[in-house]
């Protein structure tokens, strides 16, 4: 048993095969970095003068690895100019623009320890130029493809840990992608307009995104069927960039998977040739490599598992707790697994009039453009703004209905602390005024209860 799957082991670390897939992957993940470059990480957008610095060398280096000149180096550059400005910049000096793209700096590290350079870029056409300059058959475009491992280990703590995020009953209830629904597209009356079908849509959804998740953390690690994987994966992260959007780890997610697709398929989908044969390493050879990439196979899932680890770690008193926030600075944040977003108010408001009531259409009292950025304000009702919008509907309604006295109910609940908590029951008169002395009596009344007779 312990032979067969040392052998197995061995076998996956040695195998080799069509670089296609690679070079894709690094066009893409290259292409996400120059556009990040642009916003937020541009010269002319980051404050200190050290980033400004390394902010033009990887404009340089994303560039010339895009292209694919001298490209192990030049990737190596990028992921180590790219790590300080996400890492140091973003994550310990605290500047929320560099510190996202947690699953970016993942790849581009796994993009790194590959052969990415062999195929589609000018490093290939200089191998080929000088083959048939020797009168040779240009070189097969193959190479050690063990680092695919790093991608599949990559998404698929990223999954699973995204996955155990959501193992709580707010998610599978569909609350919390009710919040993220009022935060993109929503409003705080849009589960009063459309109460059953959102409500179905987000327990649903809930349900579907658990379970593809799980799927994918555990199918990648799985030689035979992660080539079905990138399926599952376009699925929910298309499904993602058309809802939310989520940069750039959407997309950083997307260029991933031309690595983790089948190397024989990618390639004849280009130009319908066979891959090349597989090659065998000396066996000289075989012993130190392999216990290399086992190392490196250990390094990366530590770095992987490392982010939402600390977090829960981190959620706990512990002695070390104060000393690691001294000597680190600002904790770092596992900001892949956030799902929450701008506290807003799940409103229903109702008039009761003779016993029953009607449903008020509230959205229509107060109208918004949703092409404006300024009426976020008025469809996006939190906590704090609720009393004066409570208070405004409620001389809207009076002055429309020409009485002083009106009775307007609610049924509203707000994030508190990642959870739905219940403000309103409908229980009372929302627009009543407050007596001032009605504490005061309760207080007395409850005083003389106490006095003995």
């Amino acid at each position: 048993m312990i032979r067969r799957l040392s052998g197995w082991l061995r076998a996956q670390l040695e195998i080799r095969g069509s670089t296609r897939g690679l070079a894709i992957s690094r066009l893409m993940l290259l292409g996400i970095v120059m556009y990040r470059v642009l916003v937020p990480m541009h010269a002319a957008w980051v404050v200190p003068p050290a980033a400004k610095l390394i902010s033009i060398l990887l404009v340089l280096a994303a560039f010339l690895a895009f292209v694919g000149y001298r490209t192990r180096f030049t990737i190596a550059l990028v992921v180590v100019l790219f790590g300080v400005v996400h890492l140091h910049f973003g994550l310990i000096e605290g500047d929320g623009k560099l510190a996202r793209g947690v699953q970016l700096f993942q790849a581009l590290i796994a993009l790194s320890l590959t052969p990415a350079g062999k195929s589609f870029s000018i490093d290939r056409w200089l191998e080929v130029r000088r083959a048939r300059a020797r009168g040779l058959d240009p070189p097969p475009e193959e190479g050690p493809l063990w680092g695919v491992w790093l991608f599949a280990i990559a998404l698929s703590c990223l999954y699973f840990w995204a996955a155990v995020d959501k193992l709580d009953p707010a998610w599978f209830a569909g609350e919390r992608l009710d919040r993220l629904w009022i935060f993109g597209y929503g409003s705080s009356d849009a589960f009063g307009r459309y109460p059953a079908i959102l409500r179905l849509g987000a327990s649903v959804s809930a349900y579907a995104v658990t379970g593809i998740e799980l799927g994918l953390a555990i199918g990648l690690l799985i030689p035979r069927a992660r080539p079905y994987m990138p399926i599952l994966g376009l699925l929910l992260h298309m499904g993602i960039w058309a809802f939310l959007g989520v940069w750039p780890f959407t997309i950083s997610c997307l260029a991933c998977y031309p690595a983790i697709a089948s190397p024989r398929a990618v390639h004849r989908f280009f130009d319908g040739l066979r891959a090349p044969p597989e090659r065998d390493l000396p066996s000289s050879s075989r012993a130190p490599v392999v216990a290399l990439r086992v190392l490196g196979f250990l390094l990366f899932l530590t770095w992987c598992s490392q982010g939402p680890a600390r977090r829960m770690l981190e959620t706990r008193e512990t002695p070390h707790k104060k000393l690691a926030r001294d000597v680190l600075g600002t904790p770092w944040a596992a900001n892949i697994l956030k799902t929450d977003s701008v506290p807003a108010c799940d409103i229903t408001y109702y008039r009761r009039v003779d016993g029953e009531d009607r449903r008020i259409r509230h959205w229509r009292q107060f109208p918004y453009d949703p092409r404006k950025h300024q009426s976020i304000s008025l469809r996006r009702v939190t906590r704090h703004k609720l009393p004066s919008h409570t208070r405004a509907l409620c001389q809207k309604l009076q002055r429309r209905h020409r009485r002083a006295h009106i009775d307007i109910r609610g049924v509203i609940r707000c994030p508190t602390d990642g959870a739905w908590e219940l403000v309103e029951d409908g229980a009372r008169n929302l627009c009543e005024k407050p007596d001032p002395n009605a504490r005061r009596r309760s207080q007395r009344a409850s005083a003389r209860e106490k006095t003995p007779e």
